[in-house]
């Protein structure tokens, strides 16, 4: 009788073993199911995009890891003083895709980063009427929001998977011709510096908004007369 009480216990020990186990391997299966489903946009995330509503795309050509851009020519080198940024435009595809209240968000938040950093470099207040003006137009290109829901299952077996990205598409344009100066095709997404921003929906999208800043200012600053 004990010998039969043992090996009962010890099947069921046995086979709750094995219902962990399959339990762990389900898990783990549909953790890789979803990063092989979701993986690719991830990677296409990075790549910049044109919004097909710029004066010119001829001479545009890949500049950087993420970038593409038709660079500022020397002749117009310390060419402008002033500077008018535009309202930020969002693509209509983008439109259709994101909801309009991440639009607006993210418009304003790149709207500010972009005025900061362009107002060290030109002058954002002066008068477009008495001397050459550089006028901004900035088109936001993708916008892409993490998952939170998603990445909190993967972060338990593989790590955040579905990160938020920006693509921005910045043109240069002589104010009194409307000939086009500098165009940036621009595109990031978050990384490892930005590991929580895995956990909000905008996170990753704002915090690219600011490093597109940054680099679109140093860009365009060889035209700036300062």
């Amino acid at each position: 009788m004990n010998a039969s009480k043992s090996a009962w216990r010890a099947s069921l020990v046995c086979g709750s073993s094995h219902k962990a186990s399959d339990k762990i391997h389900y898990f783990g299966r549909g953790c890789f199911l979803i990063a092989a489903v979701f993986g690719i946009s991830a990677c296409a995330s990075h790549t910049p995009l044109k919004s097909d509503q710029a004066t010119s795309y001829q001479g545009l050509a890949a500049s950087g890891e993420n970038e593409m851009s038709i660079p500022p020519q020397p002749v117009d080198f310390g060419r402008y003083r002033v500077a008018v940024i535009e309202s930020v435009q969002v693509a209509p595809a983008v439109a259709k895709e994101v909801s309009p209240e991440v639009c607006t968000e993210i418009s304003d938040v790149l709207r500010d980063d972009v005025n900061a950093q362009m107002r060290k470099k030109f002058d954002l207040k002066g008068d477009p009427t008495t001397e050459p003006v550089l006028r901004i137009k900035i088109r936001i290109t993708r916008i892409t929001e993490a998952s939170p829901v998603i990445n909190t299952v993967t972060s338990l077996a593989i790590g955040p998977l579905l990160n938020g990205a920006l693509a921005v598409e910045l043109e240069a344009l002589d104010g009194n011709t409307g000939e086009q100066k500098a165009m940036l095709l621009w595109a990031g997404s978050g990384g490892l510096k930005e590991f929580f921003g895995n956990y909000s929906r905008t996170s990753h999208a704002r915090t690219l908004a600011g490093r597109f800043a940054v680099d679109a200012t140093a860009f365009i600053s060889p035209l700036s007369k300062r």
